[in-house]
């Protein structure tokens, strides 16, 4: 059995506890009667501290995540952690992380994307002025490419929104020029573009330095309800400078 919680791939839960009633935390797209659990597992051997050190950075993840269950432990979907993950380091048995998560369903999730982990285009580096201090940096053409494109990156996740409209929130930093353009797209399953932003050219006066943005908004069709992904493409009509994302934020509209 594997329970997977965002990016991170756990190995043995132990048991899923269902709850439901008014305990949300509040914020965009909380339900205070939406499904929740309180999920229990525990990870042996020697990738076990990785995978709590994994978890714990989900747990201060911005937004919400995408979980799920390859039994079907509980349904696939977006949720909330209502607190950190928490895990234990039991004495006299160092290769063993019990560990627990509370998560609550969230029907319009805040999604948060690092660069880092979508690219398919430039390089991954680190920043400390980036968001987990990592960026990607791309050479642009004058040739709309893909840059960010996770449907092509190995054990990357899914969109997968869920019905409704959402805006598409960049940051990024053009370096020396604010010529490159941005576009945002939303696929479907197979990778085909259900819907396509306008080119949104980093504002004049904004170079070096990170801004926010708006790549527009796009809706997701009832027919590809939980079945999604996004890409971002970037080019440069007149120059070759350095362009870095740091992530890409979807929010509901």
């Amino acid at each position: 059995m594997t329970t997977r919680l965002g990016r991170v791939l756990l190995t043995t839960p132990l048991s899923v506890e269902y709850q439901a009633g008014p305990a949300a935390q509040g914020g965009i797209g909380s339900n205070p009667y939406a499904k929740g659990y309180l999920l229990r597992g525990r990870e042996n051997g020697s990738t076990a501290a990785a995978a709590m050190d994994a978890l714990a950075k989900e747990g201060l993840r911005f937004g919400d995540v995408y979980c799920s269950s390859d039994d079907a432990l509980f349904a696939a979907g977006y949720y909330r952690f209502q607190s950190p993950p928490r895990f234990e380091m039991p004495g006299g048995a160092p290769k063993r992380r019990p560990w627990a998560a509370d998560i609550q369903a969230i029907s319009a999730p805040v999604v948060t994307r690092q660069a880092e982990d979508d690219a398919v285009a430039g390089t991954i580096g680190d920043d400390v002025e980036a968001d987990e201090e990592r960026r990607v940096s791309y050479v642009p053409t004058t040739d709309l490419t893909d840059v960010l494109r996770p449907r092509s990156v190995v054990d990357a996740e899914p969109l997968d929104l869920p019905h409704g409209t959402y805006r598409f929130v960049a940051r990024v930093k053009a370096t020396v020029t604010a010529t490159a353009a941005f576009v945002g797209i939303l696929d479907d399953a197979d990778g085909d573009a259900l819907v396509t932003g306008s080119e949104v050219e980093v504002g004049a006066g904004n170079e070096d330095q990170w801004v926010e943005v708006d790549l527009g908004a796009f809706t997701v069709p009832a027919a590809h309800h939980g079945a999604n992904w996004y890409r971002v493409q970037i080019r440069d009509p007149t120059n070759t400078n350095p362009v870095l994302v740091d992530r890409i934020r979807l929010v509901p509209a």
